[in-house]
């Protein structure tokens, strides 16, 4: 049974957890109504479209669980060349769910909030939260796209993934600075990540438990 073969159950875990993860994701920023950029202009998204902001946050915690899943087994792959880069990008990866974790929470908040006709006290208090929140997950949530980035590279050096993958791992963050209409650019970002850690989840499902436990024979391309 799966449960019960320990080396099959985290390699299956990991292949599927780079393929749900990114594609949770992208549907979580679907599902994101549009928040604007001032205290106001959320408080109104957040009062108005309370549904659509609770949908996605349901649909990206999970996400986020099997993110670090993913990580955990993108980090156990690379054995000999690219170690360091993987740690590296492995821990910042993290600090990328964190950062998701931080903007989750803020919008649980959000909707706890009391929907009022008189809602300048509450968009006063949307405005304090917000300024203590974003300067601590925006470099976060960036940190956690270099280190996914480096975790392609370092799975790119050890022969597991072909040279798509870092190359549209690294689109992804490109893809977060250009000015794309409502939240079209999460999803672009996320689907990048689907297409180029897809690679790396079909080279995991042709291991066998020997190649997962010791190593990956054979090379990308």
């Amino acid at each position: 049974m799966l449960i019960s073969d320990a080396s099959k159950f985290r390699r299956v875990s990991t292949s599927a957890s780079l393929i749900i993860w990114p594609l949770l994701m992208a549907g979580a920023a679907l599902a994101q109504p549009k928040m604007g950029q001032t205290a106001a202009e959320v408080y109104e998204a957040a009062s108005t479209q309370s549904g659509r902001l609770a949908e996605s946050v349901m649909i990206g915690l999970p996400g986020l669980l099997l993110w670090i899943v993913a990580v955990v087994g993108m980090v156990h792959l690379v054995r000999r060349r690219g170690v360091v880069l993987a740690h590296i990008g492995g821990f910042l990866a993290l600090l990328g769910v964190l950062g998701h974790m931080i903007n989750a929470t803020l919008f649980l908040v959000l909707l706890g909030l009391p929907n009022y006709s008189d809602s300048a006290t509450l968009t006063l208090a949307v405005d304090r939260i917000s300024h203590h929140v974003f300067p601590v997950a925006m470099p976060l949530l960036f940190l956690g796209a270099i280190g996914i980035f480096l975790l392609a590279l370092s799975l790119r050096r050890a022969g597991i993934a072909p040279k798509a993958t870092p190359i549209l791992v690294g689109l992804s963050i490109v893809a977060e600075f250009i000015p794309f209409p409502g939240i079209t650019g999460d999803v672009v970002t996320w689907i990048l990540v689907l297409i180029g850690l897809g690679f790396v989840s079909a080279s995991i499902q042709k291991m066998d438990n020997r190649a997962w436990d010791l190593e990956f024979i054979g090379a990308a391309h």
